[in-house]
């Protein structure tokens, strides 16, 4: 259980980024330009929120704070909120609007890896939940300023098309 558990918290990863480079290739043109935008805006302003979020609350990891043995080495500092689900998580909630069943698919491998680190020791349940929070915000406020910048894009578009 234990190497299962560490593979999943270290490597699972890969898959979410995977899944955001297919999808980005099934799309159709207008679409994928909005995803992409999604992708990269959104998972700048995750980063920036984490950041905040991390300065604003400190949670050292439970191999320092509740003196445990993780199964693999990580650093020593705050684990608040955990990057590694930060990042899965961003990805699928991102993809929900684009594809149901990837999104949903990726939330779950996001819990996956989630639960993983907390496993592991290297993270606590609050440093999951915080970076499900924080990407659930993130993706859904710059869906919507995409959706809406994208609606007045397209409706000046038409106007000056009559013109």
């Amino acid at each position: 259980m234990h190497s299962l558990a560490i593979d999943i918290a270290k490597y699972l990863i890969a898959l979410p980024v995977l899944a955001s480079l297919y999808l980005l290739w099934k799309l159709d043109r207008k679409t994928r330009w909005q995803y992409l935008y999604l992708l990269v805006i959104g998972g700048i302003a995750s980063l920036i929120i984490a950041k905040i979020a991390g300065k604003l609350y400190s949670d050292p990891r439970p191999f320092v704070k509740d003196g445990i043995t993780p199964l693999f080495y990580s650093a020593r500092n705050n684990g608040f909120p955990s990057d590694h689900t930060l990042l899965s998580a961003f990805i699928g909630f991102a993809t929900l609007p684009y594809s149901r069943k990837i999104g949903f698919s990726l939330l779950i491998i996001a819990g996956l890896i989630g639960w993983a680190r907390v496993y592991s020791g290297v993270h606590h349940f609050v440093d999951v939940l915080g970076s499900f929070a924080i990407t659930a915000v993130s993706a859904w406020l710059v869906y919507l300023a995409i959706k809406k910048y994208g609606q007045q894009t397209h409706i000046l578009k038409k106007t000056s098309d009559k013109a």
